[in-house]
């Protein structure tokens, strides 16, 4: 008969390489240890089913107490994958493979989100990083760029521009000269669209990333809100080289990479272009006009640029 302690080892050195990531992070509390070893001690006994539960338990403590779930749960599962090729034991190697079968509904894995590549018709540039455009559908929205933030151009939002913002403006522009079409890409990491209900995501024209060479061409600063999105490095890395080589706004003759007024303006109200709405500028940002009835109805804030 087969003497328990291969199984008992392997198992002792599958829960080590599984928490020693988990120690680095912060300490666990004893009881979890102590928890641990009475568990080892009672496990080369049972069947591939009792262990694989064990195992199950062990994993679920672990990742209840992980600041990154999503981190380590992949950590765990890739630890499970390659044991059931290469661990010796068949016991072991079954227990394993019973927990790999259910893995992602055990530990409620999430089914990675993918970008999106949708076409709309351009309609117009607002300012360095916001654009309106047209869905199939005919419906028209604003899309604010990600990863970047242009200079004020207009006085509608502060009540004053800033240096460099009618230059991003223009900058914008003539990237998208005679552009009819553009795609817009989405990004999993982020909200599809922000508390203005304007879409969220990267303006690509011929395969270019408009973002990027926004950045790259030192019009816009790179911007992170939030969370951390698909290109922030590249377009980090973009901003570095922009700053150095003292591009566009990182010009000493231009802002020196500085954000500052250029002018103040009480006025914040601007009409459409049919005359019959005049849009105003609210004291946190927001844009409204009054209604017939005399009450403020809020809109896109494009609408007060």
């Amino acid at each position: 008969m087969q003497s328990g302690f291969p199984s008992q080892k392997l198992y002792i050195t599958l829960v080590f390489y599984i928490f020693l990531f988990f120690i680095m992070k912060k300490l666990l509390a004893l009881l979890l240890v102590g928890f641990l070893g009475l568990q080892s001690i009672s496990f080369a006994a049972t069947p591939a089913e009792q262990k694989a539960e064990q195992l199950k338990v062990i994993v679920k403590m672990i990742l209840d107490q992980s600041k990154n779930r999503e981190k380590d749960t992949t950590m765990i599962k890739t630890l499970f994958a390659g044991c059931e090729k290469t661990c010796s034991d068949p016991v072991v190697k079954e227990a394993v493979k019973i927990i790999n079968s259910t893995f992602d509904q055990d530990f409620e894995v999430k089914e990675e989100k993918k970008s999106e590549l949708l076409t709309y018709a351009l309609l117009e540039v607002v300012d360095g990083d916001t654009i309106r455009v047209k869905n199939s559908e005919g419906k028209e929205q604003s899309v604010r760029m990600i990863g970047l933030d242009a200079p004020e151009s207009t006085t509608m939002r502060y009540g004053y521009a800033e240096c460099f913002g009618k230059e991003a403006a223009n900058h914008l522009k003539l990237l998208l000269k005679d552009t009819k079409e553009v795609q817009i890409e989405s990004d999993p990491t982020q909200t599809a669209t922000d508390k203005y209900e304007r879409l969220l995501g990267y303006v690509i024209v011929d395969g270019a990333n408009l973002n990027q060479k926004m950045i790259e061409d030192g019009y816009v600063f790179e911007y992170t809100y939030n969370l951390p999105y698909k290109y922030q490095s590249e377009f980090k890395s973009a901003q570095k080289i922009a700053s150095e080589k003292k591009f566009g706004l990182w010009a000493d003759s231009a802002c020196k990479g500085e954000r500052s007024k250029i002018e103040s303006k009480k006025e914040v109200k601007k009409s459409d272009s049919n005359g019959e709405k005049v849009y105003h500028r609210g004291p946190k940002g927001g844009c409204y006009y009054f209604t017939d009835k005399g009450e403020k109805e809020y809109v896109d804030k494009a609408f007060c640029k």
